[in-house]
């Protein structure tokens, strides 16, 4: 059993993120379970999104410690669920685990932090490339997401050729 957690803020898409991972897992034919919790106040307030992903039916998708902790932001409230990861990636601004520019580059491109994301899950191994793209919604945002996973995926690759961190 895998599983990956994204955290962050409202609007950052968090959300959105762990749904199109799960999508891409169950079209790969693994089972997946996905859930969320965030407060009353969406935009702004925290998010915690995760997913588990795993070759047999999950009996019990609440987990104690996620393989992988993706953080665009970092609330306090989740303080909890980021010790608890084997792995943590954050935004090279946020400063815990491993660094990865999601924000920098959304910025420089105008594209979306969370589909970048997505594709350093992807280059991670957590749902492949492919997959991500046939999970994406196909409406007006599409290709700017597809482009934002492309390029996260690129850039994660980067990192882990160039970095003497394990991604």
């Amino acid at each position: 059993m895998r599983s990956v957690c994204f955290i962050g803020r409202g609007g950052q898409g968090v959300v959105f993120s762990a749904e199109v991972l799960a999508r891409a897992a169950f079209l790969e034919g693994k089972y997946v379970a996905q859930l969320q919790s965030y407060g009353a106040e969406v935009r702004g307030g925290s998010v915690m999104a995760y997913v588990v992903i795993d070759e047999k039916p999950i009996e019990n998708p609440f987990i104690e410690e996620f393989d992988l902790v993706v953080l665009l932001s970092y609330p306090e409230e989740w303080k909890y669920v980021v010790d608890k990861g084997k792995q943590v990636v954050s935004d090279e601004s946020i400063g815990i685990g491993t660094l990865f520019p999601f924000i920098r580059l959304a910025r420089e491109r105008n594209l979306k932090e969370n589909s970048i994301a997505l594709g350093l899950v992807s280059a991670m191994g957590y749902a492949s490339l492919e997959f991500i793209e046939k999970a994406l919604p196909k409406g007006k945002e599409f290709e700017e997401n597809l482009r934002a996973v492309k390029i996260g995926f690129e850039e994660a690759k980067k990192l882990y050729k160039s970095s003497s961190q394990c991604l």
